[in-house]
């Protein structure tokens, strides 16, 4: 259903919040040369996230009304999303806080964490793919999933050519 949705602003504000430490907070060490994995990663990225945004903000989400598994007595499926979601969108800012930390070098945004090797770019992917699957909101899923193609693999190019640097 078309219509604004506070819940989608805030999951949006969520992950991009820390974005906007590279525009108040620019990286001390230059950016690689090349930061594209090539054109369709591009346009996958850029438009995965037009559509994303679009949908978070202007379409109510079906889990306003989902029944999350409290009712039955115990924590169901969408109830174990959400929280796998929650817990992503905070580990999404163990990168940042290692960038600030770190004298603001490129090289600590796009260091791994645990098994991801670009957590900067994977995190946010799945906390999108956890709030598509809670609402059952398939186009948003469709989205997350275009933008996540062009997000870690232009991510993963960006963290080769800091580490080739």
């Amino acid at each position: 259903m078309i219509g604004f949705s506070l819940g989608g602003l805030l999951v949006l504000v969520a992950i991009l919040a820390p974005t906007l430490l590279l525009a108040l907070r620019p990286p001390a060490d230059p950016w690689p040369a090349s930061r594209s994995a090539g054109a369709v990663f591009d346009v996958a990225e850029h438009a995965g996230q037009v559509v994303v945004c679009v949908l978070l903000v202007a379409v109510e989400p079906a889990w306003e009304d989902a029944d999350l598994g409290w009712s039955s007595g115990g924590a169901g499926t969408r109830t174990v999303l959400l929280a796998v979601g929650a817990v992503c969108a905070v580990l999404n800012y163990v990168p940042w806080v290692r960038y600030l930390r770190g004298g603001r070098r490129l090289t600590d945004l796009f260091r791994p964490l645990g098994g991801l090797p670009v957590p900067s770019a994977a995190l946010p992917v799945v906390v999108l793919a956890c709030v598509a699957v809670v609402g059952s909101d398939w186009w948003l899923a469709v989205a997350s999933a275009v933008f996540a193609v062009g997000h870690v693999a232009n991510s993963r190019h960006l963290a080769a050519g800091l580490r080739s640097a």
